[in-house]
């Protein structure tokens, strides 16, 4: 599964379960609040929830730490989840999470968080939390580069490394004008067997438009990869979009990807390519701006 999946199905089970203390009414407020700058007010709100007998469950600290963070109250966000006795990775998740789209300033916290955190109140990242710690490093921690040895922590630790987590190194080295650096990535992406999915594709369509010039067996994976994911209009989106993109180099054993996407050589599928082009970079931009739990507080 991809990160993209596993990170909203997971942080979704801590936030979406809430006690009766956590309700829309809540969430609400607290959006209004914070758009308003009302910190205070959010913290008489939240704070209180904090001090109940027996502690507040788990899902009810995902969702304290999640608004705080949403509200660009780090302090708070932090206090609350340090003086909780058991707080889970999955509250860690939400704390973290929203730090890479509040600001840059923020997200450039997550890296020494990923370390103090963890070891102070005994919680393992898992999956997830490195998915959030490589997207802080790829936008304000340092550049792609500095994001590659967490490939390697993730592998010695054994935790699965998705399609995502590297489709956002790769995103990264293509907006720092590196295609060669993300070409390597993708080659040892597919090497290593993982299949590519819908970030892999928004990738792939962003290097298209920055005039990354593919290879005829990149494409084949990708190809093969969406349509393993059951998304059969995505991948005749791909085919779709390099017909028209290289309409001269279209030919030979390029025209293989008709017949393996179910196309004819006259057949046009451009509303399926927008439509998928749209909800594709939708998806994708959830997960690289650390907004993995939409539908939970819009915010």
């Amino acid at each position: 599964m991809a990160l993209f999946a596993t990170t909203r199905h997971l942080l979704r089970r801590h936030l979406s379960t809430t006690s009766p203390a956590i309700t829309d009414s809540t969430i609400a407020i607290v959006r209004q609040l914070s758009r308003k700058g009302e910190v205070e007010k959010i913290n008489s709100i939240l704070s209180p929830l904090l001090s109940t007998s027996p502690p507040p469950s788990d899902a009810t600290l995902a969702s304290i730490v999640y608004l705080y963070s949403c509200s660009g109250m780090l302090k708070e966000a932090l206090d609350a989840f340090s003086t909780h006795p058991t707080p889970s990775t999955g509250a860690l998740n939400s704390l973290l999470a929203p730090l890479n789209r509040h600001s840059r300033n923020l997200s450039r916290q997550i890296p020494s968080l990923f370390t103090s955190l963890p070891a102070s109140k005994s919680v393992a990242p898992d999956q997830i939390t490195y998915g959030i710690l490589i997207k802080s490093l790829c936008v304000s921690g340092g550049g792609a580069e500095k994001a590659l040895p967490v490939l390697k922590q993730m592998e010695d630790k054994n935790i699965p490394v998705s399609a995502v987590v590297y489709s956002t190194i790769m995103y990264s080295f293509y907006k720092e004008s590196k295609p060669e650096r993300a070409e390597e990535l993708w080659k040892e992406m597919c090497g290593k067997g993982i299949v590519p999915d819908v970030s892999t594709y928004n990738v792939f369509d962003d290097g298209l438009k920055r005039g990354m010039v593919p290879d005829l067996g990149t494409v084949k994976v990708l190809v093969k990869g969406l349509m393993e994911e059951k998304n059969n209009r995505a991948a005749k989106g791909v085919v779709t979009r390099l017909k028209h993109k290289f309409p001269e180099e279209f030919v030979g054993n390029w025209k293989q990807l008709l017949k393996l996407v179910g196309l004819s050589e006259e057949e046009e599928t451009e509303s399926t390519e927008s439509f998928w082009d749209q909800r594709f970079r939708q998806v994708y931009f959830e997960v690289l701006t650390g907004d993995v739990v939409s539908g939970f507080a819009g915010a």
